[in-house]
């Protein structure tokens, strides 16, 4: 959709957004708060066309920087893509889960949020996850799912383990999507993307127990077995989660050492 048919929508919803230039060293969140307004409204959807800075400007009356610094916070936040050239502008994309997941991850760093505690909010999540799965799977589903491990068997069998280990990562989100929810997909997507930091100091397995546990769980899967299916995921990530936190441990001792000999340098 054009930027100036997307204009003609905001037109006339502006009163509560607007402010005068100069009035407010804030202006840009009031552009951010018209604009999320919308998208919660339904009135911008995905793909949409932004109108260009000026006119935005003009129709919410605050200066051209305080517009281009909430088109940028949304750029960065993942729901907006700015591009260039003759077809350019600002479009909303269909979101950038990295982006959310660096937010959530600087907040669960600040409360000193562990490990532990991170696991045992997947555990619960995705125990919820495979239930839904189970009642709510399609054929296409199943058939999704067997490809990721097919795929994953292959990457193992070549040596590819670093490509194995991002298929074992995709087999979760494939699981969520299966649920037929968006909101059960888009947890997903941020649980693993957190836990991703403490997966990428984890050295891939060559051997075959991921494949097996996975084929084991779509047999209860596909049985419909919410109780088998959920035993069977949880004893898996029980199992990922003390090889994350043995090698976690391993990393923060070596951490501390090298931050002691700095000490001891130092002084």
């Amino acid at each position: 959709m054009s930027g100036t048919r997307t204009a003609s929508r905001l037109k006339g919803r502006q009163a509560t957004a607007g402010v005068h230039p100069g009035r407010s060293p804030r202006a840009f969140e009031h552009v951010l708060k018209h604009l999320r307004e919308q998208l919660s409204a339904g009135y911008l959807k995905l793909g949409d066309q932004l109108p260009p800075e000026r006119t935005l400007a003009e129709q919410l009356r605050v200066s051209r920087s305080a517009v281009r610094e909430a088109l940028r916070t949304l750029e960065a936040s993942g729901v907006l893509t700015q591009q260039t050239g003759a077809n350019g502008g600002a479009f909303l994309s269909y979101g950038r889960h990295e982006a959310v997941a660096a937010s959530i991850r600087d907040l669960l760093d600040l409360r000193n949020v562990s490990l532990e505690q991170l696991t045992e909010a997947r555990l619960w999540i995705e125990g919820g996850i495979v239930r839904s799965a189970c009642r709510q799977a399609t054929d296409d589903d199943f058939r999704l799912l067997d490809e990721n491990v097919d795929l994953a068997e292959r990457y193992m069998n070549a040596g590819q383990l670093a490509e194995k280990v991002a298929t074992n990562i995709e087999f979760h989100n494939v699981l969520a999507r299966a649920t037929h929810n968006p909101v059960m997909a888009l947890i997903m997507e941020l649980l693993i993307e957190l836990l991703r930091r403490f997966a990428q100091n984890v050295p891939p397995e060559s051997r075959k127990l991921h494949i097996a546990w996975r084929r084991l769980f779509l047999l209860h899967l596909r049985a419909r077995d919410e109780d088998g299916a959920v035993a069977v995921m949880e004893q898996h990530l029980a199992r990922l989660h003390r090889r994350y936190l043995r090698h976690w441990l391993r990393r923060l001792e070596a951490m501390g050492a090298r931050s002691g000999k700095t000490a001891r340098a130092r002084r």
